[in-house]
C-alpha cells in the first residue's frame, strides 16, 4: 500500500513513472532489438516457419529438421529433479531449517508450484534466447500463495548493459500484463493498488487503448506459425495493458505497477514496501534471470540455437540446390531443329505420346535434330558437404574431446556429436541456473516471512520418526539459512561412489572382529538399510524408532481430533482402534501448544486475557479428558496385540519324558 496519499506524494510517484514511461521503456525496447530478431529467426527455424524463396525453386524447411534436432536433444537429456536444501547456521535453528526445507520441498512439489516442469520450460526457452527469465510470486491476500511464471522474453525489457544480474539494473520491466476491471478492484481490495489511481486509469482509458491493448496481445500470440486458430481475446473483456517495473530514481529504488500509454500508476512504492527481500538485497525485484552464455557487460547474450543456425542453414541450402539439381537432370533443356521437329510442344512427356518427325534429305538419324544440355549430379557432393557439416557440428559446438568427429544419430536422421558440454550449460551444473533457484528460494524465505499468517503444517523427520503437526510460523522463517540446490542424479551418483566406498570398508572390519564390536550398531543398521534395502528417510526412522508402532491411522485419527477440537467442534465419538501412539500425539499436542500458568500469574491478568486464557484452557481439558478416555481402548487393543503375537510365535520344545523306574536290584554278587 502506499503509505502516504500527500499531493506531494503523488507529484513524485507521478515524476517517477514518467520517467519510466518516457525515458527508460523506449530506451530499452530500441537496445533489445538486433537481439530480439535473432531470438525471432531461432523461433521461426525451430517451427519450421519457411522462409522466403524465388519461385520455382526448392524451400524444403531441413534447418528446422536440423534446429529440432538440435533442441531437443540437449534437452531431452536434462530431466532432473531439483532438491532444496535449507541450512541452520545456529544449532539451536536445526528444527526451523528442516521445517523450511520441508516447506521448500511441499511449494516445489507437482500438486503446487510444480517447480520441476517449468524448469525443464525454462530450459528450451533459454536454448532458443540465451535467457531464462523467471519472476517470483508470494502473496499473502486472499490466501498464501507462491509459485514461478515463465516470462516471456518479448516482455521483459531490463537496462542492456547491466549484465545478467538483475538486482545491477537501474530499471527492469515486465510489458504486456493484462488486467479486466474487476483485477483492480480487487488489488485494491487486497491493499495492492491506490483507489484514487486505478478509478483515474478507468476514466482516461479510451477505446483506442483497449484497441491497442488488444492489438499488442493478437501481435505477441502471432508469432507463433503453428498456431492455426482464431484467437478471441479474453471472451470478449475489456483489458487494460500494465507495465510492472522496478526502477532506480531519486536516489532508491521503486516499485511501480502503471498503464504505459496513459502513464498512470496504480502502484507506485519503495522496492522494500513492496519486497521484504530489497532490504537485504538492493534492487532485488520479483524476477531473476540467468544465461546460457553469459556476457559480463550484456544482458542479452548468445544462445545455443546462435551456433547451429548458420549450420541447420547451410545444410538446408545444400539440399534445396540438390533437389533444384536433381529436378534439372530429370527435365533438362534441350535444343532442336524445327525442320525436323516442328511441332516442339510435342516433346513434352505424355503417356502413349506419338511425336511427328520430318527426315531431311541425306539425313537418316532423326537424333540428329534434338541436343540435349547435361546438368552435372551434385548428390554426392551434397551428402558429402552435409556429413562435414554433421561432424563439424559434433566438434564444434558441444561435443566432448574423446568424441571428436564420431556422430551420432538421432532423430530424423541429423548426426549430433556427443552433446555433454552443450547440456551443461542448461543444467544445474551452470553456476546461473543454480544460482538462480538459489534466489528463488530466497524469496520464498522471505515471502513467507512477510505474508505467512494462517497456518501451515509440514512434515519433518526427525530422530524420533516423523512429525506431521509441525506448524511454520514467522518466527520460524525469521531465521537466517543457507540455502543450497542439488539434482536428484547427482544424489544417485555421490550413492554409488559412497556405496562402493562402504562396501570396502565394511570387508575390512569383518576381518577384525575387535574392531567391528565398536561400531555403532544403529549407524551400521542405518546404512544397510539405506544402501542395501533402498528405504526412504520417512521408512528408515519408523524401523530404527523400536518404539513406533507405525500406526499411521491412529496418528491420522489424532490430527483429525485434533482440529475439530481446535475449531470448536465437540468430541463425541471414540476411537476403536486406538493405540499408544493416539493417545500419546493428543498429550504431546496439549504439551507444545498450551501453556499452564500459575495461580499467582493468573491475578496479574486483564480480563480480556484471563477470558482467553481460560478459552484456551477449555480446549486444553477437553484434548486432555478425550485423550485419556481411550486408555481403556488402548489397552485391551495392546492386549489383543500382544496375544495374538504370542500365539503366532513358535513355541519352545519340551524336554522329553524320563521313563519311570522300578526299584533298585541289589547288585550280583559272585557265589563264594
Amino acid at each position: 500500500m502506499i503509505s502516504n496519499s500527500s499531493g506531494s506524494y503523488r507529484n513524485e510517484a507521478d515524476s517517477i513513472v514518467e520517467q519510466a514511461a518516457t525515458v527508460f521503456l523506449p530506451e530499452g525496447i530500441t537496445a533489445r532489438q538486433p537481439a530480439i530478431d535473432k531470438i525471432k529467426k531461432n523461433e521461426d527455424m525451430y517451427n519450421g516457419v519457411p522462409g522466403p524463396a524465388l519461385k520455382g525453386r526448392s524451400n524444403v524447411p531441413f534447418d528446422s529438421a536440423v534446429m529440432g534436432g538440435f533442441i531437443d536433444t540437449i534437452n531431452s537429456q536434462l530431466n532432473e529433479t531439483i532438491i532444496a536444501d535449507y541450512t541452520h547456521k545456529r544449532e539451536q535453528d536445526k528444527i526451523d531449517a528442516k521445517m523450511m526445507t520441508a516447506a521448500a520441498k511441499r511449494e516445489m512439489a507437482p500438486d503446487r508450484g510444480n517447480w520441476d516442469h517449468k524448469f525443464r520450460m525454462e530450459r528450451f526457452m533459454a536454448s532458443l534466447a540465451g535467457v531464462a527469465i523467471r519472476k517470483n510470486y508470494v502473496v499473502g491476500a486472499p490466501k498464501f500463495k507462491t509459485d514461478i511464471e515463465i516470462v516471456d522474453y518479448l516482455d521483459f525489457i531490463p537496462d542492456p548493459t547491466g549484465g545478467p544480474d538483475l538486482d545491477k539494473h537501474i530499471y527492469k520491466f515486465q510489458t504486456n500484463i493484462f488486467r479486466t476491471w474487476e483485477d483492480l478492484f480487487q488489488g485494491f481490495q487486497n491493499g495492492f493498488y491506490d483507489k484514487s489511481q486505478i478509478y483515474k486509469l478507468k476514466t482516461n482509458y479510451t477505446e483506442e487503448n483497449f484497441k491497442k491493448a488488444q492489438d499488442e496481445y493478437m501481435n505477441k500470440a502471432s508469432r507463433f506459425y503453428n498456431l492455426d486458430v482464431t484467437l478471441k481475446m479474453f471472451t470478449g473483456q475489456k483489458m487494460y495493458r500494465m507495465c510492472e517495473g522496478v526502477t532506480f530514481s531519486k536516489g532508491k529504488w521503486w516499485y511501480i505497477f502503471f498503464n504505459p500509454d496513459t502513464r498512470i500508476w496504480v502502484r507506485c512504492v519503495p522496492l522494500t514496501e513492496a519486497f521484504d527481500i530489497a532490504k537485504d538485497y538492493e534492487g532485488r525485484g520479483p524476477w531473476d534471470a540467468w544465461h546460457t552464455n553469459p556476457h559480463p557487460f550484456l544482458f542479452w547474450s548468445k544462445a545455443p540455437a546462435h551456433d547451429i543456425r548458420p549450420i541447420a542453414y547451410t545444410m538446408k541450402k545444400a539440399v534445396n540446390y540438390m533437389l533444384d539439381n536433381l529436378e534439372k537432370v530429370n527435365w533438362d533443356m534441350k535444343a532442336i531443329d524445327p525442320k525436323i521437329f516442328p511441332d516442339p510442344s510435342k516433346l513434352r512427356w505424355r503417356q502413349n505420346g506419338v511425336v511427328v518427325a520430318r527426315r531431311k534429305s541425306g539425313v537418316e538419324d532423326i537424333s540428329k535434330g534434338i541436343y540435349q544440355f547435361q546438368t552435372p549430379d551434385t548428390v554426392g557432393v551434397t551428402i558429402n558437404l552435409i556429413e562435414w557439416l554433421n561432424n563439424f557440428t559434433g566438434t564444434k559446438v558441444g561435443a566432448s574431446p574423446e568424441a571428436e568427429g564420431q556422430a551420432s544419430t538421432d532423430r530424423v536422421g541429423i548426426a549430433f556429436a556427443n552433446l555433454q558440454q552443450t547440456t551443461k550449460r542448461l543444467s544445474l551444473e551452470n553456476d546461473y541456473f543454480k544460482n538462480s533457484v538459489v534466489r528463488s528460494l530466497q524469496f520464498l524465505d522471505y515471502g513467507m516471512y512477510e505474508h505467512l499468517r494462517e497456518k501451515y503444517a509440514v512434515k519433518i523427520i526427525g530422530n524420533a520418526g516423523i512429525r506431521w503437526e509441525e506448524e511454520i510460523t514467522r518466527k520460524t522463517t525469521e531465521k537466517e539459512f543457507t540455502i543450497a540446490v542439488r539434482a536428484s542424479n547427482d544424489d544417485q551418483r555421490r550413492s554409488l561412489i559412497q556405496q562402493e566406498r562402504r562396501e570396502k570398508m565394511l570387508d575390512k572390519l569383518s576381518k577384525f572382529p575387535d574392531l567391528l564390536s565398536k561400531v555403532n550398531k544403529n549407524w551400521l543398521v542405518r546404512d544397510l538399510l539405506e544402501t542395501d534395502g533402498g528405504v526412504t528417510d520417512e521408512e528408515l526412522q519408523v524401523a530404527l524408532d523400536v518404539n513406533n508402532d507405525a500406526d499411521e491411522d491412529s496418528l491420522s485419527r489424532a490430527a483429525e481430533a485434533i482440529e475439530q477440537c481446535i475449531n470448536g467442534e465437540e468430541l463425541y465419538d471414540l476411537y476403536g482402534g486406538a493405540t499408544p501412539a493416539f493417545v500419546q500425539k493428543i498429550i504431546d499436542f496439549c504439551n507444545k501448544n498450551f501453556d499452564l500458568m500459575p495461580k499467582e500469574k493468573l491475578s496479574t491478568l486483564s480480563r480480556g486475557e484471563l477470558k482467553r486464557y481460560n478459552a484456551s484452557m477449555e480446549k486444553h481439558d477437553k484434548l486432555m479428558t478425550y485423550a485419556l478416555q481411550h486408555i481403556p481402548i488402548v489397552v485391551k487393543n495392546t492386549q489383543r496385540k500382544a496375544e495374538a503375537y504370542i500365539a503366532m510365535a513358535p513355541q519352545p520344545e519340551q524336554p522329553a519324558a524320563t521313563p519311570a523306574r522300578g526299584p533298585e536290584t541289589p547288585p550280583n554278587t559272585p557265589l563264594g
